[in-house]
């Protein structure tokens, strides 16, 4: 049964509640064209809770337009040998020129590929070669930026998820870290949008992230002020193309999913500026998971775990320490799926 709008927007605008319920897993998804008709009044309102992704450095965009009037491998490495991302007289400064190193080592990587003579970005590739080749220089690289953050590739199922599932267990025996982002890989589809694999990936990537989100919430103890800050990040592919997607949670219980335009690398030189803006989009999400925000995050979560002891000695057991009803629901009534 979907929600009606006056029962979503309630619960999108609930004061602060810690109780395990159902609308906890509603989300509105900004690609569903029915529930966007459910907000028809309210809609620009809800868009505009979606956290801004940064803007694109100056600095950045700068590194990239060197390469405006590249059509040809020639002009390629013409560009990368004569020219630098670093602007004129300035020193090599690692935090503020590590986005320009990164893209120009991607770039470097493609040309490579440009200049093969099996043209293997024209050939249909096993899903592992599409991970090394394309997206590790891509997508691990940025992250080599973000001290603590560590990329596992291959297959590996979700912790957030295993907690869920495991959550009624007495004593726990998992290791948990704090996840903010899980990446799908396939090889070529050809109709993606309808494909029967795109679309169960699509469905598995929206289960993870509610996960991960939830359980980021969890550690956070619930605290707006970090809440507000959290989202995390899917990212889904099938040979040159990616779409990526945002969860986050920013009133009441329910949840924000927005997913990105799906964007391609090219398989020709001659359509290289394709890549240049596929670098350029894919930077302000990575910047959005930025030292500064995360670090903090990850204090406050630290400090929630402290105080977990203190607040079971202050108050009953039924309160919280903000003096709400906790209450739970069994396991297959909070378990949507």
């Amino acid at each position: 049964m979907e929600p009606t709008q006056h029962l979503t927007t309630n619960l999108m605008t609930a004061p602060h509640l810690r109780i395990s319920i159902m609308p906890q897993r509603f989300t509105v998804d900004f690609d569903n064209e029915t529930i966007r008709g459910l907000f028809s009044d309210d809609w620009n309102a809800i868009v505009a809770e979606v956290p801004q992704l940064p803007a694109l450095p100056l600095n950045f965009a700068q590194s990239l337009e060197r390469f405006d009037q590249v059509t040809t491998t020639t002009d390629f490495r013409k560009v990368i040998t004569t020219t630098s991302y670093l602007a004129s007289g300035d020193d090599n400064d690692k935090d503020r020129y590590f986005d320009s190193e990164w893209a120009e080592n991607a770039i470097r990587q493609f040309l490579l590929l440009f200049e093969h003579e099996d043209q293997p970005l024209r050939s249909k590739c096993h899903e592992n070669w599409y991970s090394v080749n394309i997206w590790s220089p891509i997508i691990d690289g940025s992250f080599l930026s973000n001290p603590g953050v560590i990329l596992v590739r291959g297959e590996f199922t979700c912790q957030s998820s295993i907690l869920r599932r495991n959550r009624r267990r007495s004593e726990p025996s998992l290791r948990m870290s704090h996840e903010f982002c899980v990446m799908e890989v396939a090889t070529t589809l050809r109709s993606k949008p309808t494909s029967k694999k795109w679309l169960t990936d699509k469905a598995k990537l929206t289960r993870v992230l509610r996960d991960m989100l939830s359980w980021l919430i969890t550690l956070a103890d619930h605290d707006r002020r970090v809440v507000d800050k959290l989202q995390v990040v899917g990212i889904l592919t099938a040979g040159l193309d990616m779409q990526m997607s945002r969860r986050c949670q920013r009133k009441g219980y329910v949840c924000l999913l927005v997913r990105e335009r799906l964007r391609s690398i090219p398989n020709d030189v001659r359509q290289f500026k394709e890549l240049l803006i596929f670098l350029a989009r894919f930077v302000p999400t990575k910047l959005s998971h930025d030292r500064g925000l995360y670090h903090g995050i990850q204090q406050t979560i630290a400090g929630a775990f402290a105080s977990a002891l203190l607040d079971e000695l202050l108050n009953d057991r039924l309160t919280s320490k903000r003096g709400t009803v906790v209450a739970r629901l069994p396991q297959p009534a909070d378990t949507p799926w």
